[in-house]
């Protein structure tokens, strides 16, 4: 590659990577603000709501995994590092990640809508389990993640063969 293409694409992925790290504090700053609605809600609700808010919240933290793993790659671009073992990394870490994420999420976001809550808060009523649901989104989500997966293995099979093609490469010009 050219030097100056190496040159713009480690300045874009340090703005990438800065990107990232502002879509992480949002994230964060959500979530805060949630938690503070949680705890200044009537007073009856108060045990209830923090505890039914960490467990909406909780595949979030999955999902800022993902976001620091894509700003670490994003940042060792920047750095110099453009392809091999970084990439496959930061894949490898989005799509693990990623597919915790979205599983958990995909049975989370049932038990939270289906979780009694208090009276006040909505009717209080117990809704009985009435069968696995799968929304779509989360289902593609765990497949994006498998893929990603599979990238990464490919991608570190790959950088894995370009060294061991450099290693002989040296050792054939040393004979001749």
């Amino acid at each position: 590659m050219a030097p100056l293409a190496n040159i713009e694409i480690q300045r874009r992925s340090r703005q990438f990577a800065v990107i990232t790290a502002g879509l992480a504090l949002i994230i964060i700053a959500a979530f805060a603000i949630t938690m503070a609605s949680a705890f200044t809600g009537p007073a009856a609700d108060r045990p209830e709501l923090p505890v039914l808010y960490l467990v909406y919240w909780f595949p979030t933290l999955f999902y800022l995994w993902a976001l620091t793993a894509i700003r670490k790659t994003f940042r060792d671009i920047g750095q110099g590092s453009l392809f091999g073992s970084t990439i496959a990394r930061g894949l490898r870490h989005v799509g693990w990640a990623l597919l915790m994420g979205g599983t958990i999420n995909s049975i989370i976001i049932h038990v939270v809508q289906s979780a009694y809550v208090p009276d006040g808060f909505s009717t209080g009523e117990t809704h009985a389990f009435r069968g696995l649901k799968f929304d779509p989104a989360y289902i593609m989500l765990i497949l994006t993640a498998l893929a990603l997966l599979l990238l990464s293995r490919l991608i570190a099979a790959a950088a894995n063969e370009h060294e061991r093609a450099n290693r002989l490469e040296t050792e054939l010009g040393e004979f001749l």
